[in-house]
């Protein structure tokens, strides 16, 4: 993998310097959008085979200044996923995200989340999001050019029906996906989230990111996959996550009578429903039927 990966980076650093591209490139007049997006996925396998990928398991090794530590991320389409990163085998940071809920814990607390950053998620829990932007109901607009490091790249804005917006940057020549540009929350403050893809490794017939290299506000991490599994099955109580039962865990208590007690509760909740139900159906039925008058 290292070997391909070193020839696929040359490679990379050719045609952004526009040496050896083969790919003829259209002149601003005629690039769209779509265009580009659509040139995007023909590079890294083509709308068939991506699509055919229903599941996948990444494995990361990352470095956060001088912590180094590992990661894993399921996902499971179209948009299911499961991110977690541990430092000497403790969880850090996680995020669940089922379809419908995000929850995320930083190993002690967890929350669930919503507003603009829920919305940034599920875009990025797609497997490829640009396959689901019509499932997403996004618009996009090609804003132009713009000067990346030393290459030109192609900047498309992905606006969200609830008005949060999305920058993707496409290579101007080889149009694989080189950043992407995040509206999140650091410190409880908002912030801009950058991925910038160094490089990418091929798996399967398709081409998937090898580094990436984020930055939030001062933190910089640099995530390196170290494996790609996209045969062995991920069960859907992978993206299960309780965030009550997490944090009556995570109380100086023992957690087992912890967890005990909030399941007592919930199930003294229900019976008090079902009881307070029946009541109501008891007290319907002895009520007496009114006659009706003879005429």
């Amino acid at each position: 993998m290292k070997s391909l990966s070193l020839q696929l980076l040359l490679l990379f650093l050719l045609l952004s310097s526009g040496v050896g591209a083969q790919r003829k490139r259209l002149s601003d007049e005629d690039m769209t959008a779509e265009k580009v997006i659509g040139n995007y996925l023909k590079t890294i396998g083509g709308k068939n085979r991506l699509g055919k990928l229903n599941q996948l398991t990444t494995k990361y090794i990352f470095t956060m200044g001088e912590l180094h530590g590992t990661g894993i991320v399921y996902q499971k389409s179209p948009n299911k996923y499961h991110g977690k990163l541990s430092i000497d085998g403790k969880v850090v940071q996680q995020q669940v995200f089922n379809g419908r809920r995000l929850n995320v814990t930083d190993g002690e607390t967890a929350a669930r989340i919503s507003g603009a950053q829920f919305d940034c998620y599920e875009y990025r829990s797609y497997l490829f999001p640009e396959l689901y932007l019509k499932r997403m109901k996004a618009e996009i607009e090609l804003e132009g050019e713009v000067k990346l490091d030393s290459f030109d790249a192609y900047k498309v804005v992905i606006t969200l029906p609830s008005g949060v917006k999305i920058n993707e940057y496409y290579h101007n020549e080889s149009f694989f996906k080189v950043r992407s540009e995040f509206k999140t929350y650091y410190n409880n403050k908002e912030a801009v989230e950058t991925v910038d893809v160094k490089s990418y490794t091929r798996a399967r017939g398709m081409l998937l990111p090898l580094v990436k290299a984020v930055t939030i506000a001062d933190k910089h991490i640099v995530l390196e996959a170290t494996s790609f599994n996209p045969r062995t099955e991920i069960k859907n109580k992978v993206f299960k996550f309780d965030v009550d039962e997490y944090n009556e865990l995570k109380k100086p208590a023992s957690r087992r009578q912890n967890l005990v007690w909030l399941k007592l509760k919930r199930a003294f909740d229900v019976r008090k429903w079902f009881e307070r139900e029946l009541i109501v159906i008891a007290e319907e039925k002895d009520e007496p039927k009114k006659e009706k008058k003879k005429k």
